[in-house]
């Protein structure tokens, strides 16, 4: 019963792990067949990389936050009914820890801030490929980064204020989940406020060296292929 809040935060961080990875492939996906089909050279004559790098990003983002919206209420009733119903069991106090507003606030600030930040990666990388297997050999070294809050969950559920836990919880590019694994130890609301503003702060430098990077691949037509072929 104790660890039913580390259990709701464990669900709610590979769920979050998820949907931010496939929402970021779709976003590469996308941008390399624009770019194959010349979309990209049409929309660019109406807007500047900048506004079409944000567009594709807070497009994808209102597409996604609609259906956890309807999701997450459902999702809501249905877990409120059983706390109430349920409150004397394992699994009632699961679906109550579930509805622990900073679980929840943890949860939402991790999802904005890590979608737009990896969305953003994944749209520079997929600017400078012609095809998803140029793709995939730059996106190892983003697939590491992602997997390792994950390696960090299991020692996070032992003792969530570890000092690697507690340290790897304030970079920017892990702080989306590891922030939802130590929700439940009672963090402060102002501890919650600073991760989200460094995370703030991390999304402006990523959105300007990705829009730079963006801007070269669609405009400047940089690529790994080319890459590849003066480097031979």
């Amino acid at each position: 019963r104790q660890r039913a809040p580390f259990y709701a935060a464990l669900a709610l961080s590979f769920i979050l792990w998820s949907v931010v990875f496939s929402v970021a492939d779709m976003l590469l996906s996308g941008v390399i067949e624009e770019k194959s089909n010349k979309i990209l050279d049409t929309l660019l004559t109406s807007v500047s990389p900048l506004e079409l790098l944000i567009g594709k990003l807070l497009g994808v983002a209102a597409v996604s936050a609609t259906l956890f919206v309807f999701w997450g209420a459902l999702g809501g009733t249905l877990l409120s009914m059983a706390a109430t119903s349920m409150s004397n069991n394992l699994f009632g106090q699961i679906a109550a820890a579930f509805l622990d507003p900073r679980l929840l606030t943890a949860f939402v600030i991790g999802f904005v801030a890590g979608y737009l930040m990896y969305g953003a990666i994944f749209l520079a990388l997929g600017s400078l490929c012609e095809s998803l297997q140029e793709a995939q050999t730059l996106l190892g070294p983003v697939a590491l980064v992602l997997a390792v809050p994950m390696m960090l969950v299991g020692p996070a559920l032992d003792n969530p204020n570890a000092p690697i836990v507690e340290t790897a919880s304030w970079v920017p590019l892990f702080t989306p989940f590891l922030l939802l694994i130590r929700a439940p130890t009672g963090l402060s609301w102002m501890e919650i406020a600073g991760q989200g503003a460094l995370m703030l702060v991390a999304l402006v430098i990523v959105l300007a060296l990705a829009a730079r990077v963006f801007k070269a691949g669609v405009v400047d037509q940089v690529s790994v292929a080319n890459w590849r072929r003066k480097k031979g």
